[in-house]
């Protein structure tokens, strides 16, 4: 791909370009083969397998037909398709790897993250918001680094050997980033799996992170990158301002009581209007009243000292 960028239309080699895109798509077959074999064996894998290989074979079926035409901007971008597709694949067959060699681990007596005796059978707890956010800043720190490293190149001239150093950078700061959106993913699952729709920030934060790893793919470390970069940072600075609030909210807190000044309802407000004006009347009753009603009557103000109000 990039000898093609650097081939002159009229250039003799063009055909070997070509002649060598066609073996390149016959190998391809017998990664297609073992690729689908492995995912009947592993159907979780079936998906995004089928998927990615049926994406090479359109992309370079379309670049194979561009050579004759010697469209080279075509090829060029069929090519990158095919690349961002077997990075894809790659990524996920080291993943698929890892969790092989974990469960391994896990399931050997002893370990603490299994259901067996030695183990306290506790799962990880999914990083929190910050962590994320720390990650993804360190992350974003190699990308300018990155930005700036390739615009030097471009005017300096970067050797092969510097080109397959910056593939490989690329290559790890993409699956980072998968990594880090698989994060975002499960950690937004996990609070929309309680019922209050708290994870949706975390959807979006995934769909910019995939974005963002797409471009980590094509090489495309540019301004956008860095707004993107930038726009998960401050998502994440939400979540995590937000994750901080929830977990206010969860704790109990002990408070000391205190008098509230609320005003009463309307309607139990009428009411101590009206039992205020028969107070009134009763005081005014004449002091030649009976002792046996005179003492009930002392009896009703005492009961009123003491704040109680009736139930209406």
């Amino acid at each position: 791909m990039a000898d093609l960028r650097q081939t002159a239309a009229d250039d003799p080699r063009y055909t070997e370009h070509g002649q060598t895109q066609r073996r390149l798509k016959d190998d391809s077959k017998m990664v297609e083969d073992s690729l689908f074999a492995l995912s009947k064996r592993i159907p979780q894998l079936s998906s995004m397998v089928n998927r990615e290989i049926g994406l090479v074979n359109h992309h370079m079926e379309k670049a194979l037909g561009g050579f004759g035409d010697r469209r080279t901007d075509e090829i060029t971008s069929n090519q990158q398709y095919v690349m961002t597709s077997f990075n894809n694949l790659a990524l996920m067959l080291d993943e698929a790897l890892q969790q092989m060699q974990q469960s391994m681990a896990e399931s050997q007596p002893g370990s603490g993250n299994c259901q067996k005796p030695g183990g306290n059978g506790k799962p990880s707890p999914s990083p929190s918001a910050g962590d994320m956010k720390r990650m993804q800043d360190a992350l974003g720190k190699k990308l300018e680094q990155m930005k700036k490293s390739m615009g030097e190149g471009a005017n300096s001239g970067s050797t092969p050997s510097e080109k397959r150093k910056l593939s490989k950078e690329l290559a790890e700061m993409a699956a980072q980033q998968r990594a880090l959106r698989q994060m975002a993913e499960k950690k937004g699952a996990e609070l929309n799996g309680a019922g209050q729709g708290a994870g949706n920030g975390f959807k979006q934060i995934a769909a910019e992170m995939e974005a963002l790893e797409r471009q980590l793919v094509n090489r495309e470390i540019d301004l956008e990158a860095i707004e993107r970069q930038r726009e998960i940072m401050t998502r994440l600075l939400e979540a995590e301002e937000a994750e901080r609030i929830r977990g206010e909210k969860e704790e109990r807190k002990s408070r000391t009581g205190r008098d509230l000044d609320t005003p009463p309802p309307p309607s139990l407000q009428e009411y101590l209007e009206k039992k205020e004006s028969e107070t009134e009347w009763l005081r005014t009753i004449p002091p030649e009243l009976e002792p046996y009603y005179r003492e009930r009557v002392n009896e009703y103000f005492n009961t009123l000292g003491n704040d109680y109000i009736p139930q209406p």
